[in-house]
């Protein structure tokens, strides 16, 4: 599985164990569940509602990694309508951002 944990595997992670207990993958989830759930983890969330156009809300996870490709690659394989990526916890020294 490439450590990505898909939508299409609940339950798995990228450590190869079983997921915490909560919500299943392709359940919504708001960004504090998210956060509870995935932390030091890059999270591909699909649908995103917005919460003043700007912070997300509340989203659908589609994969997490540690590896932040990863998450890159799987949504180009999905290519959802609407994503959004983030780093849930303190960004690892030495990322580079673009907008």
């Amino acid at each position: 599985m490439n450590g990505i944990a898909p939508a299409a595997a609940p339950g798995y992670n990228v450590n190869g164990g079983a997921e915490r207990k909560g919500a299943a993958m392709n359940d919504v989830m708001t960004m504090e569940e998210i956060e509870a759930r995935f932390d030091s983890e890059w999270v591909l969330i699909v649908d995103p509602e917005y919460e003043r156009g700007v912070h997300v809300k509340r989203g659908r996870v589609a994969c997490h990694s540690s590896d932040r490709e990863e998450v890159y690659r799987k949504a180009l394989e999905l290519r959802p309508k609407h994503l959004a990526v983030y780093y849930i916890g303190d960004i690892p020294d030495g990322t580079a951002f673009a907008l």
